[in-house]
């Protein structure tokens, strides 16, 4: 819609206020404005679609027609009308979601998009044949990438109008996507037709690119210079001409045979195409890339990367980011500053992934700088979307063998050197079908400790058997199965796995003791999913079809003393011994499942008798059980034992250290001591140690509870979500941890976001644990904390029954908050009087403790309650002052109104009087004029009389004095 079109004054009725007013577009504020303007009043809805318009076309600021609009929903209006404003509100969504200050803003796009697509919808619903509707939603699936079912609005448009213009142009769209270029020319050749002068979209553009991709290069350009003549201001036309001319300078294909002289007329009537459309449009990011595009043909490198700054400021989309970042790096590349063109060349791709000459160049830079793994993950990348590129190919072969022949195994080397020749066969004959490449190269990358990578290339492997049509062994599933699990990848092992099983059970007897194997593995995988009841039946499953498979029945165990079922764990143990009562391996993890529940006694003489032939985890476990022992040492009387076992719990753990310097659980038990004992700096730096070898989660919580203790919260949290995040948060263990940490936290420091976390925290290990006491009493304690801190920062209390002198200006709280706090406090007492019941005895709580928490909670809601009351009396009297002042306001106003209104009639008066006397006076004057004029003429009549008169005097006084002197001659 043309700025002109939107009728700028608008005579809108007020049902409410029984009056039309007359509203001047362009005397509106800003939309809050113009909504707070009228208030309640219910006005159609047909004029908040003319606001709208006004604020998205005349002002550009959809996000103030948005508001409109959204308010325009809430009044009354035909159901054309609601389509209308639904439709309009979409498109504006829209708008915004393709607004280039919107572009780095990833949420805000997508929140856009999906309410562009629910208005969308909305309006479709009211009116399924409309067809602005139908086309918003094409253009949101082409926004998706969702080509299929935008073409299906788009039909559903056409089948409905066949001549409906903007249908037609996401029709050509999609053709051109799908490079099916002569329908999209046939279509935009048809919109050319139904409307010739049509220049905004301007479907000689496409007419032109379908052209160009038909290799009818003349007649594109014969459509662009057409586009030009229709319209002088298409930056587009410009842009694209520029670009064939550039072509033709560079000698590209289809123009083989040009002379220099040619070459060189061609680049100049480029330059003066991209010149021209800079004049039109300066911030035309496409232009300036094209500009430096130029000067990069010149090598005048300067004025490229100026150009190509200005274009980085000016890019309005993702696409050109990414391609200015090229463009820059391919220049910085060209005057050798390797650095800026490896980080320009890395944002294009973190841009556009999908961007392969952005790629090639990354590629370059990584093995300028000697990452060759990386590189040549980038030209595979690049092989696969370009197969045919012979540069590429080459790259990737010399990069296999490179990497191959830096083993010192001169196995690998020679296996490395028959990839290279496999690889380089394929390459040539175009037919690169063998399996066993991705593996040997998964191979390569599994010995790299890199499994991310390694089952990425067992993924291809197993592509190129399903495109041979050949079955996929077990074993390569199986493989893939165990690069997920050493990558954390649990829920993708166990569907690798199964898939395995589904292939193994055809097997003649199931595959064997490899088939037990791969049901091993997916058991492990479920256990680390922590999918314990799955993992548990597996390994019965095991169990039962062989015997005498020990891991299966150890893993079992395991599970069962992970779920505290240590009947179930000793028979398990026993079952294991009766097959081979020999088996000290066994021995050992049954003595440490019963170190672990507390029987220090049973194990005891078999942990010696296996120290004693140094056998390292016996001792290991020897410390511990000494360490345990010393820990349950409470009585002061008692401490010259609890030291002695400290020192012997050392001791052992030194001397398997010792046995083995990179026993990690000795160091552990050393530095567990050392902080039991108060040597918490000393223990922090060893956990600090360990942690940096093996960054297991015990060893993560051990370190976090140091920092705890020294007041180190930061590290303390950051190790304990660590932890958490490596047991895929499902530990209510650590998250009670990290809780009390928010808690110290917040007590100390009076910050309420802290113990807001802690809440958070103590409620999700609560969701793990529902039965869990302690993280009951936790959370009941933290909301009574919480209330109390609100209480002291905003009620002016530092103790209990003291209130802040009760004033009218505005509280500190308001009173839906105060009424927040004091459900708070009200759900921590009354938990804390749960506790206090009998049920809770055998849970170890300081019961006085409790009490006195009971106590200071309802002395606490009282003091909220009489808070409470004095906010509603406060509230009351605000609510009577608004209402006065309103009315005071109102009072004003009608005054107001009433002199406006009394001295527009006194001013009509003035006016009528002064028109009158200037009425009169201009009568008088002209009556004065006609007297004026008679007088004047009888003047002059009166004077032509006395001059008649005057003259016949004279004639008679001449004749006498004659006379006379006649008679004096005579007389002498």
């Amino acid at each position: 819609m043309s700025v002109g079109s939107i009728q700028k004054v608008v005579e809108i009725p007020l049902p409410i206020s029984n009056q039309t007013v007359e509203i001047d577009c362009d005397q509106l504020g800003t939309a809050g404005e113009t909504l707070n303007m009228f208030g309640n009043e219910v006005i159609d809805m047909k004029y908040w679609i003319h606001f709208a318009l006004f604020y998205n076309v005349n002002r550009e600021s959809p996000e103030e027609a948005v508001s409109i609009l959204e308010r325009g929903l809430l009044s009354p209006g035909s159901i054309d009308e609601r389509c209308k404003c639904l439709n309009l509100l979409a498109s504006t969504y829209f708008k915004m979601y393709k607004a280039p200050k919107y572009q780095a803003n990833i949420d805000k796009k997508n929140y856009f998009l999906v309410q562009a697509t629910e208005k969308f919808n909305e309006a479709s619903q009211l009116n399924p044949q409309n067809l602005i509707s139908l086309v918003g939603k094409g253009l949101i699936y082409l926004a998706k990438k969702d080509v299929v079912q935008a073409g299906r609005e788009f039909s559903n448009a056409l089948r409905i109008s066949p001549n409906f213009i903007p249908a037609l142009f996401g029709l050509a769209r999609i053709q051109y996507s799908h490079k099916a270029f002569k329908d999209a020319l046939a279509t935009y050749q048809r919109i050319a037709r139904l409307n010739p002068f049509m220049t905004h979209p301007d479907p000689r553009i496409g007419i032109g690119l379908c052209l160009n991709k038909l290799n009818r290069f003349n007649e594109a350009v014969q459509a662009f210079d057409r586009a030009i003549t229709m319209n002088p201001n298409s930056v587009p036309a410009n842009i694209l001409l520029a670009t064939i001319e550039f072509d033709i300078a560079k000698q590209l294909d289809p123009y083989k045979d040009v002379s220099d002289e040619e070459r060189l007329a061609n680049y100049c009537a480029g330059m003066e195409r991209v010149e021209l459309a800079l004049n039109i449009d300066p911030t035309k990011s496409s232009a300036l890339i094209l500009l430096a595009h130029g000067f990069y043909l010149r090598e005048e490198m300067d004025f490229a990367l100026e150009a190509l700054r200005r274009a980085e400021k000016y890019a309005d989309s993702r696409f050109m980011q990414s391609e200015t970042h090229y463009q820059l790096a391919r220049a910085y590349h060209f005057i050798e500053d390797y650095d800026k063109a490896f980080y320009h060349y890395y944002h294009a791709i973190d841009i556009n992934e999908n961007h392969t000459s952005a790629r090639y160049g990354y590629g370059q830079m990584l093995i300028r700088n000697g990452y060759y793994e990386e590189a040549k993950d980038e030209f595979e990348k690049l092989w696969h979307l370009n197969i045919k590129n012979l540069d590429v190919t080459t790259v990737l072969c010399v990069l296999n063998a490179h990497i191959g022949f830096n083993d010192s195994d001169q196995s690998v080397r020679q296996k490395a050197l028959n990839d290279f020749d496999r690889i380089s066969k394929a390459f040539v004959e175009d037919k690169y079908k063998n399996p066993d490449i991705s593996t040997v190269k998964a191979w390569f990358f599994e010995q790299k400790k890199n499994p991310v990578k390694a089952l990425a290339s067992l993924k291809k492997a197993k592509e190129l058997y399903e495109r041979l049509h050949r079955s996929v062994p077990f074993e390569l599933l199986n493989k893939m199965g165990n690069m997920a699990f050493k990558a954390k990848l649990y829920e993708e092992a166990i569907d690798h796995y199964s898939e395995a099983l589904r292939i193994i059970e055809k097997l003649p007897e199931k595959g064997g003791y490899r088939g037990l194997t791969v049901c091993y593995n997916k058991g492990r995988a479920n256990e680390a999913a922590h999918k314990t009841e799955q993992a548990r039946q597996i390994y019965k499953k095991i169990i039962d079809r062989s015997p005498e498979f020990v891991l299966a029945r150890l893993r079992l165990a395991a599970i069962e003393d992970k779920l505290k079922n240590h009947h179930k764990v000793d028979e398990i143990i026993h079952e294991v011994l009766d097959l081979d009562e020999e088996n000290m391996e066994v021995k050992k993890i049954h003595a440490l499942y019963q170190l672990r529940r507390g029987d220090f006694q049973t194990p005891r003489n078999l942990l010696h008798s296996l120290a004693e032939k140094n056998d390292l985890v016996a001792i290991t476990a020897l410390g511990s059980l000494y360490l345990i022992r010393a820990r349950l040492i409470k009585q002061e009387h008692e401490k010259p034992q609890r030291e002695a076992y400290y020192k012997r719990a050392v001791e052992l753990f030194q001397r398997a250290l010792n046995l083995n310097p990179r026993n990690i659980w000795a160091a552990n038990g050393i530095t567990v001591a050392l902080a039991e004992t108060g040597r918490m700096q000393e223990a922090n730096e060893g956990f600090w140690k360990i942690l940096q070898n093996c960054p297991k989660p015990e060893f993560n919580i051990n370190y976090a509870h140091t920092c705890a203790l020294l007041g180190d919260y930061g590290n303390a949290i950051r190790f304990y979500e660590v932890a958490s995040k490596k047991y895929q948060h499902r530990d209510y263990q650590i998250m009670e941890w990290i809780a009390r940490v928010y808690y110290i936290i917040g007590k100390e420091r009076k910050d309420l976001e802290s113990l807001e976390t802690a809440l958070d925290w103590t409620q999700r290990a609560l969701r793990l644990k529902p039965d869990h006491k302690i993280a009951l009493h936790n959370l009941a304690l933290l909301q009574q904390t919480r209330a109390q801190l609100i209480r002291d920062a905003k009620l002016g209390q530092s103790k209990v029954g003291q209130t802040a002198p009760i004033t009218t200006a505005s509280p500190n709280i308001s009173l839906p908050e105060l009424k927040k706090v004091i459900a708070w406090a009200q759900w921590s007492t009354k938990t804390f009087e749960e506790i206090l019941k009998e049920e809770y005895k055998k849970v170890m709580f300081d019961r006085d403790l409790v009490k006195n928490r009971v106590a200071f909670g309802n002395s606490m809601i009282g003091s909220f309650e009489k808070k409470k009351k004095e906010l509603e009396v406060i509230e009351e009297q605000k609510e009577v002052e608004r209402t006065e002042r309103k009315r005071v306001e109102e009072e004003k106003q009608r005054i107001e109104e009433q002199r406006v209104a009394e001295e527009a009639v006194l001013e009509e008066e003035r006016r009528k009087r002064a028109a009158e006397e200037d009425r009169i006076r201009n009568e008088r004057l002209q009556e004065y004029a006609a007297m004026q004029k008679i007088l004047y003429a009888r003047e002059e009549k009166s004077k032509r009389r006395r001059y008649s008169s005057d003259e016949e005097d004279r004639g008679m006084s001449s004749k006498k004095s004659r006379r006379d002197l006649e008679f004096g001659v005579k007389n002498v």
